[in-house]
């Protein structure tokens, strides 16, 4: 990468082994399961010892933001399939749908 001038320098890991631990964890088949696409509690202490609070508390930020957008995606599905053609709603039932989402929306945004 440096002789094609795709980077100017490059720098080993300071502390090796703490990002062998990291990539222990995170780079294996068990990071393949759906249980482990989001952070965990902890991963954040990984995160923490490796690069420091900041970037730690910007970690559990997403892995709590992430799973608050789940909650949200439920109520948004079933809009998405309220709308489909395939499915058979008059407009009065996708109008309530709307409606609800809106709300659910309003609160979730409230709340977060």
């Amino acid at each position: 990468l440096l002789d094609q001038g795709i980077i100017a320098r490059w720098f080993p890991a300071a502390k090796y082994e703490e990002m062998m631990k990291l990539h222990s964890e995170w780079v294996s088949f068990q990071c393949m399961s759906p249980r482990s696409w989001f952070p965990r509690g902890k991963d954040a202490d990984l995160v923490r010892e490796y690069f420091g609070e900041e970037v730690a508390f910007f970690f559990r930020f997403y892995g709590f933001f992430i799973y608050n957008l789940q909650l949200l995606a439920i109520p948004a599905f079933i809009v998405v399939l309220t709308q489909w053609k395939g499915f058979h709603f008059t407009e009065s039932v996708q109008n309530t749908f709307n409606l609800v989402f809106g709300i659910a929306m309003l609160l979730w945004a409230t709340w977060f």
